[in-house]
């Protein structure tokens, strides 16, 4: 009997996804070349497996060997100028250093560490956006913020998060990421 094609077709994504957890394993285990990604051929193809697009890995590890007090600033408007005012009112008795202009995703704040943040900030202001539910948390995890404030919530974006809830949901998750005795 000759296998259908679904079961051929099937079996093939299956193997791509054994490949797939195979290559994922291997790269995790290869010293760090600073190389982004792995590029492996098997009969014809071409797989690359892109790791830490963001730079997120080396801004945790940087955030945490610094370790500023991070102020966490969202909402659905008034962000930027929070964080401007704030960063120039504790800028008279701190180094600071914000987050310039609307870098407020994952990306941006990666962004952000690894090429500003220095040993002599004593806090950085971080301005964190989202498009969905799970961004402000992402950016969290990253930061963990000690101090986080939620400007305003308002329908900006509503096409995208379906809902003033869960607008009110995702701008939440920077209290509810704050650490131990955060306010």
């Amino acid at each position: 009997l000759k296998p259908s094609r679904s079961l051929l077709l099937r079996r093939l994504v299956m193997g791509l996804r054994i490949l797939t957890i195979a290559l994922l394993v291997m790269a995790m285990a290869r010293p760090q070349t600073g190389r982004r990604h792995t590029q492996v051929s098997t009969e014809g193809i071409d797989i690359v497996l892109v790791l830490d697009t963001s730079g997120s890995m080396k801004a945790a590890n940087k955030i945490h060997k610094l370790q500023p007090t991070v102020i966490g600033i969202t909402g659905s408007y008034g962000k930027t100028s929070t964080k401007n005012i704030l960063a120039h009112i504790l800028s008279d008795q701190k180094m600071v250093l914000a987050t310039p202009k609307s870098y407020n995703t994952l990306m941006g704040v990666c962004k952000v560490i690894n090429t500003s943040l220095e040993k002599k900030h004593e806090v950085f202001i971080v301005e964190m956006g989202a498009y969905k539910k799970g961004e402000i948390k992402k950016i969290c995890d990253l930061a963990s913020p000690h101090l986080a404030t939620i400007t305003s919530i308002g329908p900006q974006h509503l096409e995208r998060f379906g809902s003033i809830e869960n607008i009110v949901d995702a701008k939440y998750e920077i209290i509810s990421s704050l650490k131990p005795r955060g306010t």
